[in-house]
């Protein structure tokens, strides 16, 4: 049997170790990559803290890659050869061959990018979550008309009426990806970052950058919101790319100023939320934040209207059911995964023209060894800041 170099973890479930595993076969859906970067990810120690890897299987999220074989029943051209990156769920309780930190990977073909001729590997390694989950939380889940380019690579204006959004933690690579396709669609867009990261929310398209850890940045907001309200309409949805208690209770001095703190016996409820919600009809505020990251938070009723949260869980796209953390499953959703598939066919392009950009990377070598040495206890440190840690070669 052929086998690769892969990390799991030991048979007390609680090491990172590196070992041989068996060379994945693709399935039906699937294409086999052999892994050239990878990147590491909250996800990945979440799975790992949860003790969600079992012995002897993989893990990790964003890739990127070369095309070996294609399966079957894949939808959209894929070929031996192509330059690809993408996701895949951070690990599986039942597959062996679900992650990415391996030197050959099986992922979930529709979803994936191919990579434009001008981008290195290691420059798209991050683009796999963050992509089709911009796509989700901020234009399916709002029904949003995507951007739109003509065949000269002209874009075309946004469509929707102009609106202001407030989204927490620039600085990420979710915040950058959001910021970019806000602007695409025509919002105004409020956005948060220490002050070293400051610029680089900027230079994303964020019109306003506020200092999350100053007391006075709610209130400055607030103000910022008011003074743009003839034109782009009261702020009354907030996306949060961190989603801590502490991120949580930030934006809810935003989206309800009389919010006391967050109760940290409250149980918690990660479970997503995939329901839709349309901007022009909905009344009220909206909190949309990443899933498994959020804790809950009791917006209370008072004089302001009711804030509605929306959870977005990026492995629901796979068109696949998923175990959740406390028993329930996630379902299959083929509507989710249609458009993710969508937004990557329109991602790709708008890589390609260089109106998106990937976020900014910090290149390591000592591929799997650097991964379980470095970039996730970096990562868990809190050492990484307004860069993403690229492991390559592998």
């Amino acid at each position: 049997m052929a086998t690769m170099k892969a990390l799991t973890v030991d048979s007390t479930g609680t090491n990172v170790i590196i070992h041989d595993l068996p060379l994945p076969e693709v399935r039906s859906t699937y294409m086999l990559v052999k892994t050239a970067a990878v990147t590491v990810n909250p996800a990945d120690n979440i799975v790992l803290e949860y003790g969600l890897v079992k012995s002897g299987h993989n893990f990790g999220c964003d890739w990127a890659g070369t095309v070996v074989s294609v399966g079957p029943d894949v939808e959209r051209s894929f070929k031996p050869g192509d330059r690809v990156c993408g996701m895949s769920k951070p690990t599986d309780g039942e597959r062996s061959d679900v992650g990415v930190f391996a030197e050959y990977i099986v992922v979930k073909a529709d979803l994936a990018l191919h990579i434009p001729d001008h981008m290195s590997f290691t420059d798209a390694a991050p683009l796999g979550i963050v992509t089709v989950t911009a796509g989700r939380w901020l234009f399916d889940k709002f029904r949003i008309p995507y951007p739109t380019v003509s065949a000269d690579g002209t874009l075309s204006p946004p469509t929707t009426r102009p609106r202001q959004i407030l989204i927490y933690g620039g600085s990420t690579a979710m915040g950058t990806m959001t910021i970019q396709y806000a602007k695409l669609a025509g919002f105004f867009v409020i956005s948060t970052a220490s002050p070293h990261n400051k610029s680089l929310v900027s230079s994303y398209g964020a019109d306003a950058v506020l200092d999350h850890y100053s007391p006075t940045a709610p209130s400055e907001i607030l103000a910022i919101a008011a003074h743009n309200s003839s034109q782009y309409g009261p702020l009354t949805l907030c996306l949060d790319c961190i989603g801590l208690p502490s991120t949580t209770h930030f934006c809810s001095q935003i989206l309800t100023p009389a919010s006391p703190p967050p109760d940290p016996s409250a149980p918690p409820d990660f479970f997503p939320s995939e329901q839709d919600i349309d901007l022009d009809t909905h009344v009220g505020k909206i909190y949309g934040t990443l899933t498994p990251l959020t804790p809950p938070f009791p917006f209370p009723d008072n004089d302001d209207p009711k804030v509605r949260t929306v959870r977005t869980l990026g492995y629901s796209f796979l068109n696949e059911p998923y175990d959740w953390l406390d028993g329930r499953v996630v379902p299959a959703s083929r509507a989710a995964f249609e458009e993710a598939r969508d937004f990557a066919v329109l991602a790709e392009r708008l890589l390609k023209l260089k109106i998106v950009r990937p976020h900014p990377v910090e290149v390591r070598a000592g591929g799997l060894e650097g991964v379980m040495r470095e970039g996730l206890l970096e990562l868990r440190a809190g050492r990484v800041s307004g860069r993403k840690l690229v492991f390559s070669p592998l």
